[in-house]
Protein backbone atom coordinates (compact mmCIF):
# COMPACT_ATOMS: atom_id res chain seq x y z
CA UNK A 1 0.00 0.00 0.00
CA UNK A 2 1.64 3.87 -0.92
CA UNK A 3 0.46 6.77 0.56
CA UNK A 4 -0.37 7.86 -3.40
CA UNK A 5 -2.52 5.64 -4.05
CA UNK A 6 -4.99 5.67 -1.42
CA UNK A 7 -8.39 7.69 -2.00
CA UNK A 8 -9.32 8.56 1.85
CA UNK A 9 -13.19 9.10 2.44
CA UNK A 10 -14.52 11.11 5.50
CA UNK A 11 -17.56 9.28 6.54
CA UNK A 12 -19.98 9.46 10.02
CA UNK A 13 -21.61 5.60 11.86
CA UNK A 14 -24.82 3.88 12.97
CA UNK A 15 -25.66 3.55 16.68
CA UNK A 16 -22.29 4.43 18.13
CA UNK A 17 -22.05 6.84 21.08
CA UNK A 18 -19.23 7.34 22.82
CA UNK A 19 -20.56 9.05 25.80
CA UNK A 20 -18.29 12.26 26.18
CA UNK A 21 -20.78 13.78 28.10
CA UNK A 22 -20.92 11.40 30.94
CA UNK A 23 -17.83 12.42 32.71
CA UNK A 24 -15.63 15.57 33.32
CA UNK A 25 -12.80 13.14 31.53
CA UNK A 26 -12.75 13.01 28.02
CA UNK A 27 -13.06 8.81 26.91
CA UNK A 28 -9.96 7.11 26.48
CA UNK A 29 -11.04 5.18 23.64
CA UNK A 30 -13.50 6.00 20.61
CA UNK A 31 -15.61 3.56 18.83
CA UNK A 32 -15.42 4.32 15.08
CA UNK A 33 -17.52 1.81 13.30
CA UNK A 34 -19.20 -1.52 14.37
CA UNK A 35 -18.44 -4.98 13.61
CA UNK A 36 -19.98 -5.72 10.13
CA UNK A 37 -21.98 -3.37 7.72
CA UNK A 38 -22.11 0.47 8.30
CA UNK A 39 -24.49 2.48 6.50
CA UNK A 40 -23.54 6.16 5.51
CA UNK A 41 -24.89 9.25 3.58
CA UNK A 42 -21.74 7.73 1.37
CA UNK A 43 -22.29 4.24 1.16
CA UNK A 44 -22.14 1.16 3.18
CA UNK A 45 -18.64 0.47 4.72
CA UNK A 46 -17.41 -2.94 6.36
CA UNK A 47 -15.43 -3.57 9.41
CA UNK A 48 -15.05 -7.18 9.14
CA UNK A 49 -11.95 -10.06 8.53
CA UNK A 50 -10.18 -8.15 6.12
CA UNK A 51 -10.44 -5.18 8.55
CA UNK A 52 -8.98 -7.74 11.50
CA UNK A 53 -6.53 -8.85 9.02
CA UNK A 54 -5.03 -5.69 7.13
CA UNK A 55 -5.57 -2.53 8.48
CA UNK A 56 -2.25 -2.59 11.91
CA UNK A 57 -0.11 -3.51 9.15
CA UNK A 58 -0.87 -1.16 6.48
CA UNK A 59 -1.11 1.93 9.84
CA UNK A 60 2.28 0.78 10.41
CA UNK A 61 3.38 0.76 7.28
CA UNK A 62 2.37 4.09 6.06
CA UNK A 63 3.74 5.61 9.28
CA UNK A 64 -0.03 5.67 10.94
CA UNK A 65 0.30 3.74 14.05
CA UNK A 66 -1.55 7.00 15.89
CA UNK A 67 -3.79 9.14 13.85
CA UNK A 68 -5.31 12.63 14.48
CA UNK A 69 -8.43 13.13 15.90
CA UNK A 70 -9.20 16.67 14.31
CA UNK A 71 -11.68 19.63 13.85
CA UNK A 72 -13.99 18.85 10.54
CA UNK A 73 -11.13 16.40 8.85
CA UNK A 74 -8.61 19.61 8.50
CA UNK A 75 -5.56 17.14 8.38
CA UNK A 76 -6.83 15.75 5.47
CA UNK A 77 -5.03 16.79 2.35
CA UNK A 78 -7.56 16.83 0.01
CA UNK A 79 -10.10 18.52 2.49
CA UNK A 80 -11.87 22.10 1.82
CA UNK A 81 -10.58 22.42 5.40
CA UNK A 82 -7.37 21.52 5.06
CA UNK A 83 -7.10 23.62 2.01
CA UNK A 84 -8.71 26.93 3.79
CA UNK A 85 -5.76 26.63 6.55
CA UNK A 86 -3.03 26.04 4.00
CA UNK A 87 -4.21 29.02 2.69
CA UNK A 88 -4.08 30.82 5.64
CA UNK A 89 -0.60 29.00 7.09
CA UNK A 90 -2.31 27.80 9.84
CA UNK A 91 -1.79 24.15 10.80
CA UNK A 92 -4.32 21.72 11.24
CA UNK A 93 -6.39 22.03 14.69
CA UNK A 94 -6.06 18.93 16.34
CA UNK A 95 -8.24 17.79 19.44
CA UNK A 96 -6.07 14.41 20.19
CA UNK A 97 -4.10 11.24 19.10
CA UNK A 98 -5.46 7.56 18.91
CA UNK A 99 -4.05 4.48 18.23
CA UNK A 100 -6.42 2.55 15.64
CA UNK A 101 -7.57 -1.15 16.54
CA UNK A 102 -9.80 -3.63 15.37
CA UNK A 103 -11.92 -5.55 17.98
CA UNK A 104 -13.23 -8.63 16.05
CA UNK A 105 -17.32 -8.68 16.68
CA UNK A 106 -16.97 -5.19 18.29
CA UNK A 107 -15.36 -3.09 15.51
CA UNK A 108 -13.16 -0.56 14.73
CA UNK A 109 -11.98 1.69 17.77
CA UNK A 110 -9.30 4.20 18.46
CA UNK A 111 -7.54 3.44 21.83
CA UNK A 112 -5.13 5.08 24.10
CA UNK A 113 -6.52 8.03 23.50
CA UNK A 114 -4.57 11.33 24.37
CA UNK A 115 -6.18 14.72 24.39
CA UNK A 116 -4.61 17.80 23.54
CA UNK A 117 -4.77 20.85 25.60
CA UNK A 118 -7.22 22.55 22.89
CA UNK A 119 -9.65 18.84 23.20
CA UNK A 120 -9.69 18.75 26.76
CA UNK A 121 -11.16 22.73 26.07
CA UNK A 122 -13.08 22.29 22.85
CA UNK A 123 -13.98 18.38 21.96
CA UNK A 124 -17.57 18.42 23.68
CA UNK A 125 -18.64 21.35 21.44
CA UNK A 126 -19.22 18.57 18.47
CA UNK A 127 -21.41 16.17 18.77
CA UNK A 128 -20.48 13.59 15.42
CA UNK A 129 -17.59 11.68 14.98
CA UNK A 130 -16.43 11.51 11.31
CA UNK A 131 -13.30 8.56 10.23
CA UNK A 132 -11.36 9.59 7.61
CA UNK A 133 -10.58 6.11 6.14
CA UNK A 134 -9.49 4.00 2.83
CA UNK A 135 -11.45 1.37 1.61
CA UNK A 136 -10.97 -1.52 -1.11
CA UNK A 137 -14.24 -3.01 -2.32
CA UNK A 138 -16.27 -1.72 0.50
CA UNK A 139 -13.90 -3.31 3.70
CA UNK A 140 -11.81 -0.68 6.16
CA UNK A 141 -7.94 -1.10 5.52
CA UNK A 142 -6.92 1.99 6.62
CA UNK A 143 -7.82 4.83 8.88
CA UNK A 144 -6.35 8.15 7.99
CA UNK A 145 -7.65 10.46 11.26
CA UNK A 146 -11.29 10.55 12.89
CA UNK A 147 -12.87 14.39 12.74
CA UNK A 148 -15.24 15.92 15.23
CA UNK A 149 -17.89 17.35 13.20
CA UNK A 150 -21.11 19.40 13.76
CA UNK A 151 -22.37 17.01 11.48
CA UNK A 152 -21.24 13.21 10.54
CA UNK A 153 -22.19 10.95 7.47
CA UNK A 154 -21.93 7.74 9.46
CA UNK A 155 -25.77 7.35 10.49
CA UNK A 156 -25.79 7.38 14.37
CA UNK A 157 -22.47 7.91 15.56
CA UNK A 158 -21.87 10.23 18.14
CA UNK A 159 -18.89 11.63 19.91
CA UNK A 160 -21.37 11.97 23.15
CA UNK A 161 -25.12 11.23 24.09
CA UNK A 162 -27.10 11.84 26.81
CA UNK A 163 -26.65 8.53 29.03
CA UNK A 164 -26.30 4.58 29.05
CA UNK A 165 -29.22 3.56 27.58
CA UNK A 166 -30.43 6.26 25.72
CA UNK A 167 -30.02 6.61 21.84
CA UNK A 168 -30.07 10.22 21.27
CA UNK A 169 -27.98 12.85 21.85
CA UNK A 170 -28.37 15.61 24.18
CA UNK A 171 -30.43 18.42 22.46
CA UNK A 172 -31.44 21.83 23.30
CA UNK A 173 -32.30 22.13 27.39
CA UNK A 174 -30.82 18.96 28.36
CA UNK A 175 -27.47 19.76 26.42
CA UNK A 176 -27.23 22.99 27.97
CA UNK A 177 -27.84 21.87 31.62
CA UNK A 178 -25.14 18.78 31.20
CA UNK A 179 -22.75 21.52 30.34
CA UNK A 180 -23.71 23.48 33.41
CA UNK A 181 -23.03 20.42 35.33
CA UNK A 182 -19.65 19.65 33.70
CA UNK A 183 -18.51 23.53 34.32
CA UNK A 184 -20.24 22.90 38.36
CA UNK A 185 -17.90 19.85 38.68
CA UNK A 186 -14.56 21.51 37.08
CA UNK A 187 -14.98 24.60 39.13
CA UNK A 188 -15.88 21.92 42.17
CA UNK A 189 -12.58 20.27 41.17
CA UNK A 190 -10.14 23.50 41.10
CA UNK A 191 -11.67 25.07 44.17
CA UNK A 192 -13.41 27.55 42.71
CA UNK A 193 -17.13 29.45 43.61
CA UNK A 194 -19.78 27.83 42.68
CA UNK A 195 -21.61 28.85 40.12
CA UNK A 196 -24.70 29.69 41.95
CA UNK A 197 -22.89 31.83 43.95
CA UNK A 198 -24.23 30.24 46.77
CA UNK A 199 -21.02 29.68 48.80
Amino acid sequence: MHKNSLTIKTLDADGIHNKALESPVLPPRLQLLKWGANDTTKGTYVVGQRTAKELAANQRELGFERVAVDFNHCSVPSSPEYEALQKLGQPPIIFGYGRPAVVAGEGLFLEDMEWTPLGVQSARNFEDLSPALHDERGEVIFLHSVALTPNGSTHGLTFFSAGAGRAAPLRGAARAVAAFKREIAAREGRGLTRLSGSD
